[in-house]
């Protein structure tokens, strides 16, 4: 499925939702919707049901989405199979991610060796990211077990799960 495909369901979902009776499953629902579509904010007000825990679950989910298409499209194997933060490092190697922006920052007039830096501190922050969703989601999401989670932690993988996908949608293929 393509972002645009993946954004379409998202607000058709949004229209079900509000025909649905309100519980934490709706909420975590509009929440999942809403951060697909990139809206933050709104996620969290969704998820402001106060299921912290299933928001950390979702943010996840939005990430292994992405990752399974991904994971499709170039023929990597079983995603399913795979660690968390390992498919992010491995998509971002496979589709070159901080290649291109090196060379982006080049081309627009960015010194080699600031590039160089630049990129390798991106390369950290989008593993440290993965492996802080990895974290959260093996002790506190719904999946792993009922640890109740604070609402910061929740905002945090929201966020954490937006700058993931954002890195890595590009590079789904258009249908």
């Amino acid at each position: 499925a393509s972002p645009d495909k993946a954004r379409e369901h998202a607000r058709a979902v949004l229209t079900y939702c509000e025909k649905a009776r309100f519980d934490k499953w709706r909420c975590a629902t509009e929440g999942e919707a809403c951060l697909l579509l990139g809206d933050t904010e709104k996620a969290l007000e969704r998820y402001e049901s106060e299921d912290f825990t299933g928001t950390i679950t979702s943010a996840c989910g939005a990430v292994d989405a992405l990752t399974q298409t991904l994971y499709e499209q170039f023929g990597l194997g079983d995603a399913a199979r795979v660690a968390f933060a390992a498919k992010v490092n491995t998509l971002a190697k496979r589709c070159q991610v901080f290649e291109r922006l090196q060379a982006d920052l080049v081309t627009h007039g960015i010194p080699e060796p600031q590039a160089v830096q630049y990129v390798d501190e991106r390369r950290e922050v989008l593993k440290q990211g993965a492996e802080g969703l990895q974290i959260l989601r093996r002790g506190m999401g719904d999946v792993h077990g009922s640890k109740p989670a604070p609402r910061e932690l929740a905002l945090d993988a929201i966020r954490q799960a937006q700058m993931l996908c954002a890195l890595l949608e590009q590079f789904v293929s258009r249908e």
